[in-house]
């Protein structure tokens, strides 16, 4: 085993984050080649989202630029938590959010296709970490989390309930 190989080893090790890996690979040539493997982004992945990263079929892990996901997985959770946190100040007045109020996460999730990214699963994780942070508790932002993961994924299901619907419709023709 070469030098290299060892390098990836020790990157390799659950002890070692993604901020390490980061890290790691912006200290030279050489580190950085090691840092760039694919495989050990997987890893690094499923350590920081295990629960994340079982949602991901078995069949695609290989085509998934993982460390491509893990900048998108953190570039979205940041935006939906800078969302929840806004929403106090923009719907303080009212007592009750409609779906108008929710056209954020609409966007968000149409601009991209459900079928072919996981940015449905990265805002349903985000929303669902708010809701169940402990320690210091912003209740109003798990209020709004709420709020808002029950019409992400009424808005993942429509597509799917309205297929199954016209599929029942045709069996009866």
């Amino acid at each position: 085993m070469g030098p290299l190989e060892i390098l990836e080893q020790i990157v390799r090790d659950e002890c070692l984050g993604y901020e390490d890996l980061l890290s790691f690979s912006t200290t030279c040539r050489r580190f950085k080649e090691v840092g760039d493997s694919n495989e050990t982004w997987m890893i690094k992945f499923k350590l920081a989202y295990p629960s994340l990263f079982e949602h991901f079929p078995s069949s695609k892990l290989s085509q998934v630029w993982w460390k491509k996901e893990l900048r998108k997985k953190l570039k979205i959770g940041r935006l939906v938590r800078d969302e929840v946190q806004g929403m106090s100040e923009k719907f303080f007045s009212k007592t009750e959010l409609s779906s108008c109020d929710m056209h954020w996460f609409d966007d968000l999730l149409l601009q991209h296709n459900l079928a072919r990214t996981f940015i449905h699963l990265y805002v349903t994780e985000e929303l669902r970490s708010i809701i169940t942070r402990e320690g210091l508790v912003d209740l109003t932002s798990k209020h709004y989390a709420e709020k808002c993961i029950t019409h992400v994924k009424h808005q993942i299901l429509k597509p799917k309930f309205a297929s199954y619907s016209e599929d029942e419709q045709s069996l009866k023709l």
